[in-house]
């Protein structure tokens, strides 16, 4: 990417104490949703949960740190393929935050994994800077944090909204649990969502009004299917009520939780970063028939809903409903 070697230059003196990644996968249950929040929020930095792997292509760390991992690093075998994990594992240890830069400076390439991990899929960034010119004073808009930021609303646990399989839901990170951060379950945002203060019923309202201002009320039932429809009879009106929710969620979170205002923020630049953070977010969770049945030009309206979905949820305010909807 144009300016690389100046960019560096200047995150490490911005976090010279931290270690900084250059890169974070597009669908890791809780660092991508981290970055995606931090985008949305206008903060060039993603602070990063120790409890899930630390992403390594591309990772900067002090100087004192590094030669610590590597002493132990050398305590694996070599045929121990998890060092993401064990660097996780180490930064806990010394004490060590993480957080990535937004926009990424690196991209994953789409050729076979040198290191097998094949069976993952395809692997890309969640926000990559690509050409895009990234303005001067990006990196010090925002002040810097080194944990993610206090949500006024408390669960006993972190939380991460997903989208995966064409489905939104809520991700928990429980900390005694001993369950695989990466396993493939989730808490469907139907009944969840009042965890996080949200109504369900007013999602799903939400997207039916934004519908009828911007098609008539004629054309509503096409984007916000009622109770009585299937989602087999309406299948992209299934993947568009899902995509909404998770926008809608995400915009909630961003809107109750204590980032920082960015000062002297590009608009546009900031927009854009946005955007491709949904974009990544809705390539990487579709399944693989709804994204050929939306086609590309399906794709990009789904990013539009999902960004009206994110304004839309910053607005609400969170209501404490209950733990489950009816």
């Amino acid at each position: 990417m144009p300016g690389f070697a100046a960019h560096l230059t200047t995150l490490v003196a911005l976090r010279e104490k931290e270690a900084i990644a250059f890169y974070v996968n597009w669908n890791s249950p809780h660092n991508a949703y981290h970055v995606r929040c931090a985008a949305v929020a206008g903060s060039p930095w993603a602070p990063l949960t120790l409890r899930e792997w630390v992403p390594t292509l591309g990772l900067m760390l002090p100087t004192e740190a590094a030669l610590g991992l590597g002493k132990h690093l050398r305590k694996y075998p070599d045929s121990f393929r998890d060092e993401d994990e064990l660097v996780a594992e180490y930064c806990q240890t010394a004490g060590l935050s993480a957080v990535a830069v937004v926009p990424h400076l690196l991209e994953h390439c789409t050729g076979p994994s040198v290191a097998g991990n094949d069976a993952h899929g395809e692997r890309k960034a969640t926000v990559f800077a690509g050409e895009a010119h990234i303005p001067g004073g990006h990196w010090s808009a925002h002040p810097c944090m080194s944990s993610f930021p206090s949500r006024s609303v408390t669960l006993p646990y972190p939380f991460s909204v997903e989208l995966v399989a064409s489905r939104c839901g809520l991700r928990i990170l429980r900390d005694q649990s001993r369950e695989p951060v990466e396993h493939p379950f989730n808490w469907g945002w139907r009944d969840w969502a009042p965890l996080i203060g949200a109504n369900p019923r007013r999602i799903a309202a939400a997207l039916r009004e934004r519908t009828t201002a911007a098609f008539g009320g004629s054309h509503a039932e096409l984007l916000a299917p009622s109770k009585e429809q299937s989602d087999a009879d309406h299948p992209l009106n299934r993947v568009r009520l899902e995509v909404w929710a998770a926008g809608y969620l995400l915009g909630l979170d961003v809107s109750t939780t204590a980032w920082p205002p960015p000062h002297g923020e590009d608009p546009a630049f900031a927009a854009s970063l946005r955007d491709e953070a949904l974009r990544t977010w809705i390539i990487s969770g579709l399944t693989q028939s709804d994204a050929l049945a939306c086609g590309t030009g399906g794709l990009e309206e789904l990013v539009r809903l999902c960004s009206d979905a994110v304004v839309c949820g910053r607005r609400e305010s969170p209501q404490r409903t209950g733990v489950r909807s009816e």
